[in-house]
């Protein structure tokens, strides 16, 4: 007679290859992420180590684990019984946590940079911004090109002055996503004569002293060249 047929380690195996990290696109058993997977007296324990300590994340991966596993024993005909995901940080991660981030709400920083002008940098950042926008991320716009600054422009920002929260900048909002320009702050009809410690400090300014929020992604359009800036 056969034997019957049960959740079995291979079952929890095979259920944990189904399940893909939502941003790297690849299986939990293939980025070796999987720390722990175990079957005992009707209780699955499955533990896994992250890089980050994403909370979002840790509730998208628990819920996909627990679903995967229920497909795989409903395929089965068996009951998994409980299911218990748990979470720990890489030691990497957390000996990284000794530096504060500069920008600790922004999960994401993506530089959009070139060393020669007029190549499009600017279209692509605006472009990118608004596409993540539209998949429902959260996304802030820097314009970090304090000469020539474009980004007011392409987003058809209107005339209201930038507002403060203490002594932060609020960023504009346009078409979804949050914004701040140099363009917002100073007259745009005189020319910067700045030199690089002033320009990469009007950088900075924008950078860490705008009340983002959180943020998925922050788009930084850099000014050209290899300056003090880039």
């Amino acid at each position: 007679m056969a034997d019957q047929a049960r959740f079995d380690e291979q079952a929890l195996r095979s259920a944990l290859s189904s399940v893909k990290d939502p941003e790297l696109g690849k299986d939990l058993l293939s980025l070796g992420v999987v720390r722990g997977a175990s079957i005992d007296e009707g209780l699955v324990r499955v533990q896994l180590e992250l890089a980050s300590d994403d909370q979002p994340l840790k509730e998208r991966l628990a819920a996909d684990i627990r679903a995967a596993i229920e497909r795989r024993a409903a395929e089965l005909g068996v009951d998994p019984g409980e299911v218990a995901v748990a979470f720990k940080t890489s030691a990497s991660n957390e000996q990284g946590r000794e530096t504060a981030s500069a920008l600790p709400n922004v999960r994401h920083v993506i530089a959009v940079g070139a060393g020669k002008g007029g190549v499009g940098k600017s279209t692509v950042s605006v472009n990118l911004a608004l596409g993540l926008a539209r998949t429902g991320a959260r996304v802030g716009l820097l314009d970090g090109d304090i000469y020539g600054p474009s980004i007011p422009t392409m987003l058809g920002l209107d005339d209201d002055p930038p507002a403060l929260r203490g002594s932060d900048l609020l960023p504009f909002e346009a078409h979804g996503i949050k914004t701040i320009s140099i363009g917002k702050l100073v007259d745009p009809d005189k020319p910067l004569i700045w030199r690089g410690p002033m320009a990469h400090g009007a950088f900075k300014q924008l950078a860490l002293q705008t009340d983002w929020g959180p943020l998925d992604y922050l788009i930084v359009d850099l000014p050209p060249g290899t300056g003090d800036i880039p």
